[in-house]
């Protein structure tokens, strides 16, 4: 934050500064001090760590330190010294603006501010909470585009398990790729659904991926990260509660989160959800086949 009085930039080193701000005539100057010049600060009295600005500088300049510093918080001490040489308080009220708009604090103007200021390179981040999916999934979908879940892989990585290697088919290190694209159990998925290419394209171009034909792409991120979560539910269901993988029982699954779920899309794509629930289904007779 800024402030109408001074705002003082400590040089630290060749390559840090510290800023210090002096707020006025209430604020604790010397707490100040504890973040940006910690040896000097060790040097001051418990009970002088809240004194104000007002009583530093009311007659001259006097921070009352413990006798006998330390030449680090004698060095520091000069730094300071010549930074506030000339400092001039006056005696109206302090004035507390953000530092990145000069407009005055607020909490929703400082969360505006950052989240305006900030270089926001992650692509997903819109489009996972501009999804209409329950916020567990959205929740899921950060941490996978994140590569942030619980494969073996990153446990590993943790030390919190022993090995890497993937528990269900055992043929390869178990990263998020071969969990939902290169396991048996998952590849045998996308196969029956028609849509293998998926495995290929990139976190960035899976958002735009190509919809069956006669299917509505505008919700195939919806209908996306429904089969993501499915596939994480099922993955867990072989390797935590010792059930049977079925790309059938999987698919169904899904079209019953679609059913579920259809009220939080808008009315008008509740027509096209049904059409991606009925091509799924026809899917299902499909896996079926194929098993038996």
């Amino acid at each position: 934050m800024m402030s109408s009085t001074p705002f003082v930039i400590l040089p630290m080193s060749s390559s840090t500064m510290a800023y210090l701000p002096l707020f006025g005539l209430t604020n604790g100057f010397l707490m100040a001090l504890y973040t940006s010049l910690t040896q000097l600060f060790s040097h001051i009295p418990l009970g002088l760590i809240y004194v104000s600005v007002q009583c530093v500088f009311q007659n001259g300049f006097d921070l009352r330190l413990r006798p006998r510093l330390t030449n680090a918080a004698s060095n520091q001490l000069d730094s300071l010294t010549v930074c506030l040489q000339g400092i001039n308080l006056g005696d109206g009220p302090d004035t507390r603006l953000l530092k990145l708009n000069s407009k005055p604090y607020t909490a929703r103007g400082a969360y505006a501010a950052l989240d305006t200021a900030r270089d926001n390179t992650d692509s997903h981040d819109r489009r996972i909470w501009g999804t209409r999916v329950p916020n567990k999934v959205k929740v899921f979908a950060w941490l996978y585009f994140k590569d942030r879940l619980s494969t073996r892989v990153n446990l590993h990585a943790k030390h919190v398990v022993d090995d890497d290697q993937c528990q269900r088919c055992a043929n390869s290190v178990e990263d998020r790729n071969h969990v939902f694209f290169g396991c048996s159990s998952s590849s045998e998925l996308w196969r029956v659904m028609g849509l293998s290419h998926i495995s290929l394209l990139s976190d960035d171009e899976v958002w735009n991926a190509n919809a069956p034909p006669g299917l509505d792409a505008s919700i195939w991120p919806f209908v996306f990260l429904t089969i993501l979560w499915r596939l994480w539910d099922d993955r867990n269901g072989q390797v935590f509660r010792n059930e049977t993988s079925c790309s059938r029982v999987v698919i169904s699954r899904v079209c019953d989160d679609l059913v579920v779920w259809r009220k939080r899309l808008h009315p008008d794509l509740v027509n096209s959800l049904h059409g991606w629930r009925s091509f799924l289904l026809d899917c299902t007779g499909t896996a079926f086949a194929h098993s038996g």
